[in-house]
C-alpha cells in the first residue's frame, strides 16, 4: 500500500521515473531503476527485461570465470591456427589484439547451446532469464580474451 507523502518531498532517495536529477543521473542507472519499476523507456527492447539483464550478467560472469579456469586445463590453451598454419585473426566474438594469441578457450561453446535451448521455451520468466544467460555466456569468451589482452598490454608497459 502506498503511503501518502507531501508532494514537496520525494518518496525515496531514488530519482522518480524518467527524472534526470538526483542520485541517479547516469542514464544507464536510471534505465535500470525504470526497468525495476516497470517503466518503459524509449531505448528498451522487448527482451530487455530485468530477468533478461540479470541472466545476461550471470551468464557473462560465469562464462568469464569458466573461460579463465580453462587456462589450467590441457588442450584449452592450444593456439588457434588456420589451415595453412598461420594464426587465426578472429573468432566469433573476438578479434586478435596485438601479439595476444586466440586460444581454443576463447571460442563460443556453451553460450550458443544455452541460447538455443532458451529459444525453445514458452514465453515467460524462465525464457527471459535463460535467454539472458545464453547471451552473456556467448559473449563471455570474447570478453575474457579482451580482458586478458588488456591486462597483458598494461603489464608489458611496466616491464619495458
Amino acid at each position: 500500500m502506498r503511503s501518502h507523502r507531501p508532494q514537496s518531498r520525494p518518496a525515496s532517495p531514488i530519482a522518480e521515473p524518467g527524472a534526470r536529477s538526483g542520485p541517479c543521473t547516469d542514464r544507464s542507472n536510471q534505465a535500470a531503476i525504470d526497468a525495476l519499476r516497470g517503466v518503459d523507456t524509449p531505448d528498451r527492447e522487448e527482451d530487455d527485461s530485468f530477468l533478461n539483464n540479470l541472466g545476461e550478467g550471470i551468464g557473462m560472469g560465469a562464462g568469464v570465470l569458466v573461460t579463465e579456469l580453462l587456462a589450467f586445463v590441457p588442450g584449452w590453451n592450444d593456439e588457434l591456427k588456420n589451415e595453412d598454419g598461420s594464426d587465426v585473426q578472429a573468432v566469433e566474438g573476438a578479434e586478435r589484439i596485438g601479439e595476444h594469441e586466440l586460444e581454443k578457450r576463447h571460442q563460443q561453446v556453451v553460450g550458443p547451446q544455452i541460447a538455443e535451448r532458451a529459444a525453445e521455451l514458452e514465453p515467460g520468466m524462465w525464457k527471459d532469464f535463460l535467454t539472458g544467460v545464453g547471451e552473456g555466456a556467448t559473449d563471455a569468451p570474447g570478453a575474457s580474451y579482451r580482458l586478458e589482452a588488456g591486462i597483458l598490454e598494461h603489464l608489458s608497459e611496466w616491464w619495458d
